[in-house]
């Protein structure tokens, strides 16, 4: 953004070839903000959560583990804690909150 004063308010440099230390004018493509999340947003951290039943059904599929939790009640702490395979209580349904690997299938972590 050094390279680009007052061009750069409300905008994101995105490095084509994925190299942040190469700054030339040719790498460096200055996108908006929301345009940056589209591309990006897929990138990020955030897994999909699955609440199974206790005979492994998928019950429900969340976007996130902040997701799952404002839907469901439950702490986003417990949250990850089943889906990391740490909790070893069932939900009073007899479910489990698991990862979910982005095809409606799940893991035990």
């Amino acid at each position: 953004m050094a390279f680009y004063p007052g061009m750069t308010e409300g905008k994101n440099v995105v490095h084509r070839n994925g190299l942040h230390s190469d700054n030339t004018p040719q790498n460096a493509l200055i996108i908006d903000q929301s345009i940056t999340g589209k591309r990006c947003g897929s990138l990020g951290r955030r897994k999909g959560v699955c609440l199974v039943d206790g005979k492994g059904e998928i019950m429900e599929v969340y976007p996130s583990v902040t997701a799952a939790s404002a839907a469901t009640g439950i702490s986003r702490e417990t949250v990850r804690k089943h889906c990391n395979g740490g909790s070893v209580w069932l939900l009073s349904n007899g479910g489990r909150f698991r990862w979910d690997n982005g095809r409606g299938l799940y893991g035990t972590s």
